[in-house]
């Protein structure tokens, strides 16, 4: 069973996730939307969308895990 502070910490990080998630969804899809509307056809301006989106979330990956050692000091 986590301790309480344990706990808040999964929970934070949780929420940041989520929102961080949410943030990066609505980047590529206003990416999408602004590539689609100066004349891109709509499948590639989905498909530069999807790159930006697993992109952020490769790299909100990578600086997660940089981020471990530094947390765990806490």
């Amino acid at each position: 069973m986590p301790n309480q502070k344990l706990a808040g910490i999964l929970l934070a990080g949780m929420l940041a996730l989520a929102l961080i998630v949410s943030l990066v969804k609505g980047l590529a899809n206003s990416m999408a939307q602004f590539l689609a509307g100066i004349g891109i056809p709509a499948s590639l301006a989905s498909d530069f969308g999807s790159v930006v989106f697993f992109g952020g979330l490769f790299l909100l990956v990578v600086l997660g895990i940089r981020a471990i050692p530094r947390l765990s000091r806490v």
